[in-house]
């Protein structure tokens, strides 16, 4: 996950606003891909088990690349926006944008409907987008207002 987070921090130059629909998509993706990249490699058979072992394969980011304060700035950011969240919602965004179930698994652990999802990752979409805090660590200029926050 650090991965895939250092990964958006690095291309968050690159998000469309007016695209964020397609915003959990993209993580998505790029989540599976990493994945396939950590399976594919050989790993040491007498090693199972080791803590380090979950972390063998990442690419570390470049240190000129990737600011460790940027990036712990924006996981206080990220930590603030969920915090702030009401239990059934924070529930919502731990299971579809961190977990990364899918839409069906999420609605069977939280009981409620697809259709529910659905509204839920547009509504907390919207507040992303509108959390200058979020939008400040991710380097966005028109975070928290202009004409392409709703």
């Amino acid at each position: 996950m650090q991965e895939v987070w250092a990964h958006l921090f690095r291309q968050r130059e690159t998000l469309d606003l007016s695209r964020a629909d397609e915003f959990a998509g993209w993580v998505a993706t790029l989540a599976r891909r990493r994945a396939l990249d950590l399976s594919r490699r050989p790993r040491d058979p007498g090693a199972a088990g080791r803590d380090e072992d979950a972390l063998e394969g990442l690419e570390e980011p470049s240190p000129a690349r990737v600011d460790p304060a940027e990036l712990s700035e924006l996981s206080a950011a990220v930590e603030d926006f969920q915090s702030k969240l009401k239990p059934a919602w924070r529930q919502f965004f731990v299971l579809y944008f961190v977990q990364e179930l899918d839409y069906a698994e999420v609605a069977t652990a939280l009981k409620i409907s697809r259709l529910r999802c659905k509204y839920m990752k547009k509504v907390l979409l919207r507040r992303a987008r509108k959390n200058v805090a979020l939008g400040a660590a991710l380097g966005r200029a028109d975070a928290g207002g202009g004409r392409g926050s709703p």
